[in-house]
């Protein structure tokens, strides 16, 4: 079908849009997918040999009926190995690959669905709290993904599901419970207690996406280098923030060393600098291609 290989076709375009963004990251592939309930459906990720799988053995069928099941809102976090909620023949492509982890941020219209993916082979805790971390640029960047992918709802790349899975999608639609969507803070807290569609680390105090910068510059930044930054940026000493983390100045001292290294940078003063100079720079790049 041209369809299908149109899909194929546009997996190198996909890549090369993202790869100077996430190519320094724990992100390994990402992707797009849209159906809409007279059954047309577009795939594209950037990762060839997940797609080819994905659209030769037909997942189509799992994946959006695994879509329109979800009642928790626009985003889904998926610890892949242990994904209760996620269908077999799913994650088992996506183990073969060797993925552990994908974030979905999901845009429901009452005619269609799209969903972005972010997947890692990194492990799941990582992946996650670095994504969480991060929320406000995977938004953007998702963003970004929509205007450009919505551009190939063709006719020549879109495919026609079967009439049974048609009727069997529209009617999975009208009994799904219609819920507000909630904020992310609330289903986060809300599944500690629940079920594990999200997981964040204990020790994750700090509120990362409240800063005018990310931290997509460097995938090698720890946790706790990062409350270091955080601090920093409020315009604690290190003195000072020694004695909020409960750990010695030389500890802090170090970390700042190391995260110098990280960021390419000769002194602490320029750590910010180097932060926000980055995200600029993939802001102006996504603004100048659309």
């Amino acid at each position: 079908m041209n369809s299908l290989n149109n899909m194929k076709m546009y997996v190198s375009y996909l890549n090369e849009c993202y790869q100077h963004i996430f190519g320094n990251t724990v992100i390994k592939s990402w992707g797009y997918l849209y159906y809409d309930f007279e059954g047309r459906y577009l795939q594209i990720t950037s990762d060839k040999l997940l797609l080819d799988d994905f659209l030769h053995q037909e997942l189509y069928a799992d994946q959006i009926i695994d879509n329109i099941s979800l009642s928790s809102g626009s985003y889904y976090s998926s610890d892949v190995h242990n994904d209760k909620f996620l269908a077999n023949s799913v994650k088992d492509i996506l183990m073969k690959q060797g993925y552990t982890y994908f974030f979905d941020i999901i845009y429901k219209n009452e005619n269609y669905s799209e969903v972005y993916t972010f997947a890692s082979l990194e492990d799941f805790n990582y992946a996650n709290n670095f994504t969480l971390n991060n929320l406000d640029m995977f938004k953007l960047i998702s963003l970004d993904l929509a205007k450009r992918c919505r551009r190939l709802l063709t006719k020549d790349n879109l495919l026609v599901l079967p009439k049974t899975f048609i009727i069997q999608m529209n009617e999975l639609n009208v009994i799904q419970p219609q819920n507000t969507t909630p904020d992310l803070k609330d289903i986060i807290l809300k599944s500690k207690n629940i079920d594990d569609l999200f997981h964040t680390a204990s020790d994750d105090v700090f509120d990362f996406n409240k800063l005018p910068f990310s931290f997509m510059a460097s995938k090698d930044l720890t946790h706790k280098e990062k409350e270091i930054i955080y601090l920093y940026y409020q315009g604690f000493n290190a003195h000072r923030i020694a004695q909020i983390l409960d750990i010695s100045k030389r500890t802090v001292d170090k970390h700042f060393e190391n995260i110098k290294t990280k960021l390419h940078c000769e002194h602490p003063g320029q750590i910010i600098s180097a932060l926000l100079r980055y995200d600029t720079s993939i802001k102006n790049n996504i603004n100048s291609k659309t």
